[in-house]
């Protein structure tokens, strides 16, 4: 059972081929974009650019936490625990290289936990091919 809401990112429902962009402060289907100028992207699965492909891991949508922006910007959501108690978490990270250079070679996020850092991966997978690459991080 997951404590987050929107896992899949599937809201903001994004039309077939498109994406949604949202800013700091604004809500992607109970997740709040947080960082500085700049946005992220639902992107539907069935959204193509340049030849290069987002299909999701799960479901209709994948997050892009650069948007096009391609600016460091993140999403939060408040989740209640109890003390004493483990939690698992478990995310794909997704990685896809433009041989333009217009995205970087790796894809790197940063897990905070009442604001601070616990874990930092990286996926570098996503070179000479044209669709994510997706790696399951917990």
């Amino acid at each position: 059972m997951s404590l987050l809401v929107n896992c899949g990112f599937e809201l903001p429902a994004a039309a077939a081929g498109s994406f949604v962009l949202r800013a700091p402060g604004q809500d992607v289907g109970g997740w709040l974009v947080f960082g500085g100028a700049g946005n992220v992207g639902a992107f539907n699965t069935a959204y193509t650019y340049s030849g290069l492909s987002w299909p999701a891991q799960e479901g209709a949508q994948t997050l892009d936490l650069t948007g096009n922006s391609n600016t460091a910007t993140g999403v939060s959501q408040a989740v209640v625990t109890l003390p004493g108690e483990e939690y698992e978490l478990s995310f794909w990270l997704g990685n896809i290289v433009d041989s333009g250079a217009t995205y970087g070679v790796e894809s790197t996020v940063s897990v905070l936990v009442n604001g601070s850092e616990i874990l930092k991966p990286t996926n570098a997978e996503g070179a000479g091919t044209s669709t994510v690459a997706w790696r399951q991080f917990v």
